[in-house]
């Protein structure tokens, strides 16, 4: 019997969207054809779908990426868990099929984290030349922060502000405005720590909003 390019096709693409509605969609078939329905992500039949998908598309990004973030679940914050490798070598391979692939620096460097943090480090600036958003300064700040790494972690703070001040209305832009004035007159006069306390408190304020 042969299989006709498209049914191939048509079959990997099956496979893979299964692994999606298990790994990020609540109720759904277990399996395709099974009238068993799942009520959380199913990280290990979604591995399990995405190693056919693979299998068949052995240089498809996009599958490296879900099945790393399948295997990140499976270790459940475990860093010596031996699926963290695992999540670790999908997502580097990933992007060393897609160098652009700003989800696997950020799912990389969200694992990196725990142990790794210069690595992490890394990530996150590898993913600002792609996506400098506020919410990647935070977290590169955060980091180096952690590190003692302070006056950069003030650098990073501060372009995370300047680049909020765009999300901000009219009345809220002049208050950020004055506040990165009292920042940089701080600094000025060499008063690192008291700056980055203060920037820490106002992110720390600002913590509940969702920055892009």
């Amino acid at each position: 019997m042969f299989i006709k390019v498209s049914e191939l096709e048509d079959g990997v693409r099956m496979w893979f969207n299964c692994a999606l509605k298990l790994l990020y969609v609540n109720t759904m078939p277990a399996l395709p054809g099974s009238p068993e329905m799942l009520m959380e992500p199913a990280y290990w039949e979604a591995k399990l779908a995405l190693d056919i998908v693979i299998h068949e598309r052995p240089r498809w990004a996009e599958a490296y990426y879900h099945r790393g973030v399948a295997f990140a679940a499976l270790t459940e914050g475990v860093w010596v868990s031996p699926l963290t490798g695992r999540a670790l070598q999908d997502f580097g391979t990933a992007l060393s099929l897609d160098p652009n692939f700003a989800e696997a620096y950020q799912a990389r460097a969200a694992l990196y984290s725990q142990q790794r943090p210069q690595r992490a480090i890394a990530d996150l600036g590898s993913l600002i030349t792609i996506q400098p958003t506020v919410d990647t300064y935070l977290k590169r700040a955060r980091l180096l922060h952690w590190q003692g790494e302070y006056a950069a972690a003030v650098a990073d703070y501060r372009e995370a502000l300047r680049r909020y001040i765009s999300y901000c209305g009219v009345v809220e832009r002049q208050q950020v405005e004055g506040y990165m004035d009292r920042v940089s007159l701080e600094l000025q006069n060499g008063n690192l720590q008291g700056v980055l306390n203060s920037l820490v408190m106002f992110w720390e304020q600002h913590s509940f909003m969702s920055y892009q």
